[in-house]
């Protein structure tokens, strides 16, 4: 049976094999039927949770923590957000410089992992964004402490998306998304680097809204849902 990684077995900042997978298909960000097509169509709900915790991001200073592409930076930034994005992998940061520079939009786009990027003298956000990543990291201790030490002393909080470890992820997210009908590729994901609210809550942060986000798989449509066994976000303060 496979176990849940420990927050303390690893120091490492980023997994190597992770960087690497997602610098391989760095060239398929913004591709209509690409292998993040489930991630655009999570936008408008990962918008929309974000306004409804937070209210107007117009102004607001944002981290958006493991950005990719810039798939949702590029929204907070048309609406008025400042928007810094941060990933690990030089394609994806090279694909969101090439993508927002198309679009007209200024994002401050970095190479870093978030233990990189907090020791550099970086505080001062107001609202620091963790959508999809937290379950690719070898630390999640490491890495919602360092998302902490970016914020701002007044701020809004982490907004947080992740995935369940729990039965029924293991045979969706991984079985069905991954190996049957292939919606993402192969090995993007390890179950037991999953987390569940529980387990993120013991490293310090206290849930303030949680909604579940489940995924038709005939539509490809994302919409809230009161389960939280697979997808869920939110918000931490």
């Amino acid at each position: 049976m496979t176990t849940y990684i420990s927050p303390n077995q690893n120091h490492n900042h980023a997994i190597p094999a992770q960087v690497e997978l997602f610098d391989s298909d760095a060239g398929f960000w913004w591709s209509a039927g690409g292998p993040f097509d489930l991630l655009h169509a999570m936008n408008p709900l990962r918008i929309q949770f974000i306004q409804d915790c937070v209210g107007d991001v117009h102004d607001l200073r944002i981290l958006d923590v493991g950005c990719g592409g810039g798939i949702l930076s590029e929204p907070l930034a048309r609406l008025g957000a400042k928007v810094t994005g941060i990933d690990a992998s030089l394609g994806a940061i090279a694909a969101a410089r090439e993508h927002s520079k198309m679009m007209r939009l200024s994002i401050d786009y970095q190479q870093a992992t978030i233990e990189e990027f907090s020791q550099s003298d970086h505080a001062g956000f107001d609202l620091v964004i963790a959508s999809e990543i937290i379950e690719h990291v070898p630390n999640p201790a490491s890495f919602l402490a360092a998302c902490k030490e970016c914020l701002a002393p007044d701020n809004k909080g982490i907004i947080l998306s992740t995935i369940n470890r729990t039965p029924k992820s293991y045979l969706g997210a991984i079985l069905g998304a991954e190996y049957i009908l292939r919606w993402v590729p192969r090995g993007t994901h390890e179950w037991n680097r999953f987390l569940k609210p529980s387990e993120i809550a013991e490293m310090g942060a206290t849930w303030k809204e949680l909604r579940g986000l489940s995924l038709n798989p005939c539509s490809h449509q994302w919409s809230f849902s009161k389960d939280l066994a697979i997808n869920y976000i939110g918000w931490l303060k």
